[in-house]
């Protein structure tokens, strides 16, 4: 038992490449032993041919048949992957360069937008109570006038405030800001991913 082991072991050992067919011989004694020979002549017993279930490793001039979707999953040649990273990492850049130059758009529109114009205020007057003398001091928009009601003379003083147009200019100009900057963090973390 002992050397049918040892040929059986010997023969896998040897792997497939040297042993493309098997031949178990079966004596009439039911001895069984495995060669990759056929048994010498005048052997007295069975003979049985085994192929092997792994096809042998292909000599120098043969070709491994490459399954296609093993093809799909391998990588590109060498030159082709440089090539394909250059290329991503060109159009991230890209990306990025696009969104840094819409950030300084959106503040440069900001800036600009900021700056009151005279179409942009409202002006309203406020009473001042008590002494007009000491409003006319402390603030120079301010006028004395007469109340109506009571015929005293008051100050009245002229305030001017961003209008509602202005306030949703400027809303707009921040948000678009906001979304601008959102736009380039994307760029620069999917820059960052692209290319470590």
């Amino acid at each position: 038992m002992r050397s049918l082991v040892a040929a059986f072991l010997m023969l896998v050992v040897a792997g497939p490449a040297s042993a493309q067919v098997l031949y178990k011989w079966i004596e009439a004694s039911g001895k069984v032993y495995y060669s990759d020979r056929l048994p010498p002549k005048g052997f007295n017993g069975r003979v049985e041919k085994i192929d092997p279930d792994v096809p042998a490793m292909p000599g120098p001039t043969e070709r491994i048949p490459i399954d296609p979707r093993v093809l799909s999953r391998e990588a590109a040649p060498a030159g082709d992957v440089a090539a394909k990273r250059r290329a991503t990492r060109e159009a991230l850049q890209a990306r990025v360069e696009a969104a840094r130059a819409k950030v300084e758009a959106a503040h440069k529109a900001l800036d600009e937008g900021s700056d009151i114009a005279p179409g942009d205020r409202r002006t309203f007057v406020q009473r001042v109570d008590g002494d007009p003398a000491q409003a006319l001091a402390m603030r120079s928009n301010c006028r004395v006038a007469k109340d109506a009601a009571t015929g005293k003379d008051v100050a009245v003083c002229a305030a001017s405030i961003p209008n509602d147009a202005y306030k949703e200019r400027v809303e707009k100009l921040e948000e678009a800001l906001r979304v601008a900057e959102e736009e380039l963090d994307l760029a620069l973390t999917a820059y960052r991913r692209g290319v470590d």
